[in-house]
């Protein structure tokens, strides 16, 4: 019993523990190019870059510099495969085991087109 209250608190704490992460979720701004891969199965942006703006909060750190590309999660986004976006959301590393494992992940909260086709530099 004693073995079954321990587990119990073990697993609240860590709760609470996730919990209190999620609510420090920063919600990050960068503009670049919408490419689809496996046949529109996954969403990069490309070409990225912050737009001068840094991360929505005080102080940075290395986990917040601007990346090469990030993979996108939600909203349609085939429709805007080819053009230059801004997308705001919360990022989370990226997940082994899956297509691009080393590339954060980006959660669309809002999407905005900046340009209708993507210059190539």
């Amino acid at each position: 019993m004693k073995r079954i209250w321990t587990t119990a608190i073990a697993v609240m704490a860590l709760y609470v523990v996730v919990g209190a992460e999620s609510a420090r979720e920063t919600n990050m701004m960068y503009t670049g190019c919408v490419e689809a891969v496996n046949h529109g199965g996954s969403f990069f942006l490309t070409h990225v870059s912050d737009g001068g703006q840094k991360a929505m909060k005080d102080g940075m750190d290395k986990d917040h510099m601007t990346p090469n590309a990030l993979v996108l999660a939600g909203r349609d986004l085939k429709k805007h495969v080819g053009q230059t976006v801004t997308v705001t959301g919360p990022v989370s590393p990226g997940a082994m085991g899956t297509l691009r494992g080393d590339l954060k992940t980006l959660a669309v909260g809002s999407l905005k087109v900046v340009a209708k086709s993507c210059s190539k530099e």
